[in-house]
């Protein structure tokens, strides 16, 4: 059984990680990112060395690549996706401590004195929902854009090539 979501983010709609995860196996004969699914769910070792794992699986992959080319674009690929979670994957590992907020959340519900670690976490937890909302904002605003601005482009280019 799979560790983990696959490729791609947890907001992502499921068939597009299945698709990211096949078009992936193309690239990369190991799963490494089931390996670093599993790590971030376990909390160790640290999110860094995860990462760093994550792109040594994918780049041994790449350099076995029977051709430059597919070596090239498995080496991209590789890089391309480290950044992703670099950037990204502190949200993943907040969502995964926000099952234990939940707990917390519970016991404040039922009025049960928290503990300030248990407080600092929904705190944490708040501001991390906060954050989310935010990212999901200014990616809506940019796809809106970037789809636009290729609109755009595409009308003029018809134009001066048709006029």
């Amino acid at each position: 059984m799979a560790v983990g979501n696959g490729l791609g983010p947890w907001w992502l709609p499921a068939p597009i990680r299945r698709l990211l995860t096949w078009a992936g196996g193309l690239f990369f004969r190991e799963a490494a990112w089931e390996i670093h699914d599993a790590s971030y769910a376990a909390g160790t070792p640290a999110r860094a060395v995860c990462d760093r794992g994550f792109l040594a699986a994918m780049l041994r992959d790449a350099s076995e690549a029977r051709t430059p080319l597919k070596m090239a674009a498995c080496c991209g690929l590789a890089w391309f996706l480290w950044v992703l979670v670099r950037l990204f994957g502190w949200a993943r590992v907040r969502m995964l401590q926000a099952g234990k907020t939940e707990k917390v959340l519970d016991k404040a519900a039922h009025a049960e004195r928290l503990t300030d670690d248990e407080v600092q976490q929904v705190h944490d937890f708040l501001t991390t929902v906060k954050t989310l909302g935010r990212i999901g904002k200014f990616l809506l605003w940019a796809i809106i854009t970037a789809g636009a601005l290729a609109a755009a482009v595409s009308q003029v280019r018809a134009q001066w090539f048709n006029g």
